[in-house]
């Protein structure tokens, strides 16, 4: 027997690579929970994995779609190679004659049933041959009245889980992350505001981001350089967050802006409700705070 590991694109069906072990790799075991819980008992806690390296590895090679067309070796010899039409029908495979080089995955999300000849396809079965599903929508007429239908264009669309057709550009690895870094240093700091105060004579807290190059301190001494429209003084300026994505210090600004509730200012709301950016300036600021 053998084990094969595949390794997919971060948040889709894209495959990158896959790694062999020519054995079976054992599983834990189900503990039984008949007597009172111990953690430090508990074998899957305790379990510690020894890393094993693989018989043979090999990269894959895709199309826009994330559908394989070549794995090569870790050399860069072509161990499979695979030709298909347009509705994912295998044309031709070749192979070397190690079958541990054989691949069976195809349209995004879909695997090959050597048995059946269809592609597994998370929640139902595909059929290359005629294009079409062959198990029906498990939300019936709620997707739509063809409750068979795959996709209307197979070189720009794809149905990951077999529930919902989708463009292949929103979910290839090319697809730009709004939340990636863009080489700069973004900050978010907070400082008291010396014009608006609270009933106690207290100044309320001001929000702000600054960004640049060089260090965070650099970021902010260059914000403060020509002075600040609220007359806030760099001394009193804290540094709260730091990130390398202008996205992420958009949420970051908005949520340190919130959290203050009574506390802040008067100012406007880092991002508005109507800003249309802001479900992904939150994504990116709570995705960071996760870490």
């Amino acid at each position: 027997g053998r084990t094969t590991h595949y390794v997919f694109e971060p948040g889709t069906f894209v495959p990158v690579a896959q790694g062999v072990m020519n054995h079976i790799e054992e599983m834990l075991h189900q503990p039984r929970y008949a007597f009172p819980y111990d953690i430090d008992r508990d074998p899957v806690w305790q379990h510690k994995p020894t890393p094993k390296p693989f018989d043979t590895f090999g990269w894959y090679q895709c199309d826009q779609l994330g559908t394989p067309m070549e794995a090569t070796g870790v050399s860069g010899q072509i161990l499979w190679k695979g030709n298909y039409k347009a509705w994912g029908c295998t044309v031709e495979q070749t192979t070397t004659d190690s079958p541990e080089h054989e691949c069976n995955i195809r349209f995004q999300g879909q695997h090959f049933d050597v048995e059946t000849g269809l592609h597994y396809n998370r929640y139902r079965y595909y059929s290359p041959a005629i294009g079409r599903f062959v198990s029906k929508d498990p939300v019936g007429f709620l997707g739509e009245l063809n409750i068979f239908s795959f996709a209307e264009n197979p070189i720009q669309w794809i149905d990951p889980y077999g529930l919902k057709k989708k463009a292949a550009t929103s979910c290839c690895p090319a697809e730009i992350d709004p939340c990636a870094g863009d080489g700069k240093t973004h900050i978010v700091y907070q400082a008291p505001d010396p014009k608006h105060k609270d009933a106690g004579g207290n100044p309320l807290i001001y929000t702000g981001k600054a960004s640049g190059h060089g260090s965070v301190e650099d970021v902010l001494k260059k914000r403060f350089s020509g002075g600040h429209h609220r007359k806030i003084s760099h001394d009193d300026a804290t540094i709260v967050f730091e990130t390398d994505s202008y996205a992420t210090v958009r949420g970051l600004e908005h949520l340190a802006y919130l959290d203050l509730g009574t506390l802040a200012t008067r100012q406007n709301n880092p991002v508005g409700p109507r800003n249309s950016n802001k479900p992904n300036y939150i994504e990116c600021a709570e995705r960071q705070l996760r870490r």
